[in-house]
């Protein structure tokens, strides 16, 4: 049988006090306000922990992250533990005796140690629990979005005790938030290290560039040996023929340039910089920026064309994904301030909802809907919709658990995808077009609160990214 104080059951919400649960929601808040000012992580991280302290007096809040070999545990935030306190904690070795960290995170469950001089998970660090007067240590587990177990969140007390479901539930919410910090953190270091990468390259030339000449009708006299590393192409495949014959442009690109070069020869100009998309023989689509000059004989004819060729793909794919995560943090940032308007629960679900179909990237039908679990948890109740037609608002104004798609959301708490109307869509009309369907569960602590109902074109391409993004809405709707 399992101790009680290394359960790692989620605390359900009703099981606190209505002055916890506001307590909670509050602290929640805080946390995802936090969060949404983007601030660099390790603040944010140090802010969650202050939040959690004020909520437990004598008691400091610490967050443990494995190092690359997952061999080590070291301090990543403690803003109230002293210097000499981190040091002795630095290089602690998950195990059975290495303390709450240690054990929540060697095996993956919350531990709430109530005596840390005689209980057994702490004999590896019995002394520091006495320099430090560390009496009681409850630690949660922090996971990554895959579920791996990446460090612990823990307040340690300077006092016995056992933790009440209010003190593990600011644990299960704090190491939930960390966690979501630290992999976008940890996403946005990726993207850095891509683009210093893509510098390197530029400043080395290298394989991104191809050198070329040609006629002003496009007929290719000399390319460097890039060539094969941008194009899929060998110089030899290529040379003494035009670009329109060798290399697979998208439409309308090759018109485009011709209409360039025509304005070239018949101005006074001699430089032009342009951007054309192709496809790769890889079957990838790769964007190229081609910056090239005149080169003109003594009457100022246009005798042949010289320049350079950068392969930009990766600089442009970067580019759009700073440009889409810094509208996807001001996005949730204005629906957290909408959230704490003072507003009823059904206008301010609406107004995120209204907001929410503003978003082109997202590419999806302008049509979506809210559902809220009835109290008997049986039924979805419509509370807010955007642009649904009457025949679906009528027809779906209460949706019974496991009916169509939101009511299987709902009774299994997972997000559902479909690409056109399936057999899991069980509501019909007549005339109704295809479609198809992101339905949401909007969850709390577990809880399913509701169903957030996305429309999609038909055939709808999934997006990780998207749903990455859908998924954070529904938290904060849910909260």
């Amino acid at each position: 049988m399992k101790d009680a104080s290394q359960s790692p059951a989620t605390i359900a919400y009703t099981t606190l006090s209505v002055e916890d649960q506001q307590r909670i929601l509050q602290l929640q808040q805080d946390m995802l306000v936090s969060v949404a000012h983007g601030g660099e992580a390790q603040e944010v991280v140090r802010q969650i922990c202050l939040l959690a302290e004020q909520l437990l007096p004598n008691s400091v809040g610490t967050v443990m992250l494995l190092d690359e070999a997952r061999e080590f545990l070291n301090v990543y935030a403690a803003p109230n533990l002293t210097s000499e306190g981190m040091a002795r904690l630095n290089k602690l070795r998950p195990g059975p005796g290495g303390g709450s960290c240690g054990n929540a995170v060697f095996h993956g469950a919350p531990q709430f140690v109530q005596n840390t001089h005689t209980d057994s998970r702490w004999q590896d660090l019995r002394d520091l629990a006495s320099d430090f007067n560390l009496c009681a240590c409850w630690s949660m587990p922090i996971r990554s979005h895959d579920g791996s177990v990446m460090g612990s969140f823990a307040l340690s007390s300077f006092e016995h005790r056992s933790p009440s479901n209010f003190h593990r539930k600011i644990l299960e919410i704090g190491a939930s938030i960390i966690g979501i910090v630290l992999d976008r953190s940890r996403s946005q270091e990726a993207l850095r290290d891509s683009e210093e990468k893509y510098a390197r390259l530029v400043e080395d030339i290298g394989d991104n560039f191809v050198i070329f000449s040609h006629t002003l009708g496009g007929t290719l006299t000399y390319v460097s040996a890039g060539m094969e590393a941008v194009f899929g192409i060998t110089s030899e495949d290529v040379l003494y023929k035009t670009w329109d014959t060798v290399v697979h442009w998208k439409p309308g690109c090759v018109e485009r340039v011709q209409r360039l070069l025509t304005e070239l020869a018949e101005s006074e100009g001699n430089y032009l910089q342009h951007e054309m998309q192709f496809i790769h023989p890889d079957g990838r689509e790769r964007i190229i920026q081609v910056s090239e000059h005149a080169v003109r004989d003594a009457e100022g004819q246009v005798l042949s064309l010289e320049g350079i060729v950068e392969d930009i793909t990766e600089r442009k794919l970067a580019e759009a994904r700073m440009a889409r995560d810094h509208e996807q943090q001001k996005i949730l940032r204005e629906l957290l301030e909408i959230s704490l308007a003072p507003q009823s629960l059904q206008a301010l679900l609406q107004q995120c909802l209204d907001r929410l179909m503003m978003i082109s990237w997202l590419s999806i039908l302008p049509k979506s809907a809210i559902f809220l679990m009835e109290e008997d948890a049986r039924s979805l109740t419509l509370v807010a919709e955007h642009a649904l037609c009457s025949a679906i608002q009528s027809l779906c104004s209460q949706v019974a658990l496991g009916q169509c798609l939101c009511g299987q959301t709902a009774a299994t708490g997972q997000m559902l995808y479909a690409h056109c109307l399936d057999e899991r869509h069980t509501t019909h009309f007549e005339g109704m077009d295809d479609h198809g369907h992101y339905t949401v569960p909007l969850k709390f602590s577990k809880q399913v609160l509701g169903v957030l109902a996305l429309y999609l074109p038909l055939d709808y391409r999934r997006d990780h990214q998207n749903e990455q993004f859908i998924i954070s809405v529904s938290d904060i709707l849910a909260a």
